[in-house]
């Protein structure tokens, strides 16, 4: 009698699958499991999108081996830069971790709402091993600023960049635009008369005003960053109003499609504007100090890799899906 599991003939249990080495990092194990342990919440997506079945669907299972190769390259990433924090003698001391994770953790959990329970659950954390990688990625921050430290822009980096991408720092005609929504007339005109006799003024309002969401049932501010006057993606009235105010000036009650608007304009250009070097300076430095830094992180975290021996079994990551050869 023939074995079943000697002929390969039985298929893995999810068990073992769970088991099965993804990477290595310095001899220490990445499974498959702690891998899905990311991805609960993509698989109840997938599961309620397609049913039970749904990792015998290839296209849904090209999908999940593309989110596994994310996770496991993260994983990988993080172990290494906490690994080389110890090596380099760069690890925060146990207090400024502490008080980074604490802080962090209470943002977060701030900014989420009732939602931050389900939100860990379907990332597969617990608030313990939330703040163990909070923990993480604050040493690896301290290992990302040690690789970037060394990185300068010069004035030729500058000048080069300049002169290659000029057309990257025209400015059209616009300005920087705010904006107060507010669900009806009566209350944009009385907002805008108490703006006009002193009582308070746009900024009070927009700052009272900007968390607010809903613009049916109350007022919203709004920073719409730079808006092109021929921008077509506005409405068309909201766009009349804001091309007829100067520099500084707030508009009386403008009528659209959404509400009233009582729109503030700055920065205005009034016609396609070359923007010289010495302008478009700081623009240029912050783009170039990123490319670099950048490419002194990849360059040290490949060696970092190689030092440590790191190995990603790409071929391990496909258990317990159907892809399409």
């Amino acid at each position: 009698m023939f074995s079943a599991v000697g002929c390969n003939m039985v298929e893995k249990t999810q068990a073992a699958i769970d088991k099965t080495t993804v990477a290595t990092v310095n001899g220490e194990k990445i499974t498959l499991g702690e891998v899905d342990s990311h991805l609960k919440g993509v698989f109840a997506q997938m599961k309620s999108q397609y049913g039970d079945k749904y990792m015998d669907d290839p296209q849904v299972a090209q999908q999940i081996l593309q989110q596994r190769q994310s996770v496991v390259q993260s994983l990988v990433t993080d172990k290494v830069l906490v690994a080389e924090a110890d090596k380099l003698g760069i690890k925060p001391s146990e207090e400024d971790i502490k008080k980074k994770v604490d802080e962090q953790f209470e943002n977060i959990k701030k900014g989420m709402g009732d939602n931050f329970d389900k939100a860990l659950e379907a990332e597969g954390y617990t608030e313990d091993t939330f703040k163990e990688f909070l923990k993480n990625q604050v040493i690896a921050e301290a290992t990302v600023e040690y690789a970037t430290k060394d990185v300068k822009v010069s004035d030729e980096d500058i000048k080069k960049y300049y002169d290659e991408n000029k057309q990257q720092f025209v400015v059209k005609a616009g300005a920087d635009v705010k904006h107060l929504l507010f669900p009806t007339e009566e209350e944009a005109q009385k907002a805008y008369d108490e703006i006009q006799s002193g009582k308070t003024t746009f900024d009070d309002l927009f700052n009272k005003y900007e968390k607010n969401k809903d613009p049916k049932k109350e007022p919203i501010a709004e920073n719409l960053g730079r808006v092109d006057y021929n921008n077509s993606n506005f409405d068309k009235d909201f766009m009349e109003g804001l091309k007829g105010l100067k520099d500084g000036e707030i508009s009386k009650p403008v009528k659209s499609s959404f509400g009233y608007h009582i729109i503030k304009a700055t920065n205005i250009t009034d016609k396609e504007t070359q923007l010289t070097e010495e302008q478009a300076k700081e623009q240029i430095i912050s783009i170039l100090e990123n490319q670099k830094k950048k490419e002194a992180y990849q360059k040290d975290l490949e060696q970092w890799k190689k030092d440590l021996n790191v190995k990603v079994y790409d071929d391990k990551l496909q258990e317990g899906l159907k892809i399409s050869k």
